[in-house]
């Protein structure tokens, strides 16, 4: 059931798009805030981190002849948390590569860093499934999927010791207000699968569903398909909770 995620959708012409020497290239800017009632416990506050007016975050994706690229930058309260996740493609699918992650002061440098990680998917003696992501990055690699309603699978990386298998499929269609204006948009639905840490049975899996943590994601119905808003925790759940929205 797992596949890959396909490449992002857009193309030369489309709004924000740019032709470089790596490729064709697309920011988009995104506004984030507290999510207003939390649906579970944390440890970290999403308003200590945005605060209570939220932040400012940036998604540019870099689509070359072979590869796709994410460079996503959060502004935190005078912290910037910067997640660089690079894939190659196999055909028009995604698999990664190598992701950075680097939080430190926002004015930058290499003596501001507080933390700094590096995974590489395709070397080392722990070898994920093929269709393993970043589960920070799940919302923004998966806009080039079929909004079908079919319900598929992939697998959520959160560290080398965690990673869990999530179901995405779309919900319905609505008309969403964000920051950037009104869009026809899919609401997609990704949670987790509880099977993978005790065994409910299917009849029980579907009575719990409407209850398991879970994440909504709405894509912009029409190409090039971009993540309007999201809603849920940012990583794995009990991470802190935030809305996210295309400004």
């Amino acid at each position: 059931m797992e596949e890959l995620f396909r490449k992002a959708p857009f193309r030369a012409g489309d709004p924000g798009v740019s032709q470089t020497e790596a490729g064709l290239v697309e920011t988009c800017h995104y506004r984030v805030r507290p999510r207003p009632t939390s649906k579970f416990k944390t440890v970290l506050d999403a308003r200590a981190l945005f605060g209570d007016g939220g932040g400012r975050s940036s998604v540019t994706t870099t689509l070359g002849a072979t590869t796709q690229t994410l460079d996503v930058r959060h502004q935190l309260a005078g912290t910037e948390l910067r997640e660089f996740l690079a894939c190659d493609l196999q055909g028009d699918r995604l698999a990664c590569r190598e992701l950075q992650r680097d939080l430190g002061d926002a004015a930058g440098g290499a003596a501001a860093l507080a933390r700094t990680e590096v995974a590489r998917f395709d070397q080392g003696p722990i070898r994920m499934p093929a269709a393993t992501y970043p589960e920070v990055m799940l919302p923004f690699v998966m806009r080039g999927q079929p909004l079908d309603g079919q319900r598929r699978a992939v697998y959520s990386w959160t560290n080398d010791r965690f990673c869990a298998r999530v179901y995405y499929e779309v919900r319905k269609t609505v008309k969403l207000d964000v920051p950037a204006g009104r869009f026809d948009a899919a609401l997609v639905w990704m949670y987790p699968d509880l099977n993978d840490w005790i065994s409910l049975g299917n009849m029980v899996t579907r009575l719990v569903k409407p209850l398991l943590p879970r994440y909504d994601i709405w894509f912009e119905a029409r190409s090039p398909h971009r993540v309007l808003r999201f809603e849920g925790p940012y990583g794995p759940p009990a991470a802190p909770e935030i809305v996210l929205e295309l400004a």
